[in-house]
């Protein structure tokens, strides 16, 4: 599911030869607008006569709630054909969790590139500090080189390079979505000197 997730950001990307989310729905004919009418409501996206609609809280994060938006027409155009709204807002339904998920995926992968958040978080160094730590402890089992390296990295290292949080405030972006990227980063097969913590509802806080 995930490697999917991001095949279809790839796609995306190449297809529109942008990572901007509102140059992708103007490609996609989408009609787009801000409001303001609703404190609690971050977007929403719907279908209406196949028109597809995707209204933003002015005073959200714009880029990131309109991928996030533009990322239900991709996987649930259908579903809101069918009569169904998606609404963005402050309380976290978990019937909905899996499709939240997959937007916040989506939208991490399109909006961050690979290398904005390998080289700050110290990635190559790290990948260079592994192998040779692997070379050292042949015999031991994978996990606990994981560890072992991570920790041994962190404490070496750490302050080298930014914390999630750093990179967000730097990238402009909030942290859980940075968060979401490494778990992309992950899927892709790096190895990365930190774990993230993902959290579905992200947008809502």
């Amino acid at each position: 599911m995930d490697a999917h997730i991001l095949k279809t950001a790839s796609y995306l990307v190449r297809k529109y030869k942008t990572r901007n989310p509102f140059e992708i729905m103007d490609q996609r004919y989408m009609n787009y607008d801000y409001t303001y009418r609703y404190p609690h409501l971050l977007g929403y996206y719907c279908v209406i006569n196949g028109e597809r609609f995707v209204r933003i809280n002015g005073n959200a994060s714009q880029q990131e709630a309109a991928m996030h938006e533009l990322s239900h027409d991709v996987f649930d155009y259908k579903d809101a054909c069918s009569g169904m709204t998606f609404q963005d807002t402050f309380l976290f339904s978990r019937s909905n969790s899996q499709r939240e998920r997959r937007a916040n995926l989506l939208s991490a992968e399109v909006l961050i590139e690979d290398n904005d958040v390998l080289d700050p978080i110290g990635y190559y160094k790290y990948a260079e500090f592994y192998k040779k730590e692997k070379n050292r402890h042949a015999d031991m089992a994978k996990r606990a080189l994981d560890y072992y390296t991570a920790m041994e990295f962190a404490e070496r290292y750490s302050s080298d390079f930014l914390t999630s949080e750093q990179l967000a405030q730097t990238l402009g972006r909030n942290q859980d979505l940075i968060d979401y990227k490494m778990k992309a980063l992950l899927v892709k097969g790096y190895d990365l000197p930190v774990t993230p913590e993902l959290k579905s509802d992200y947008l809502k806080r």
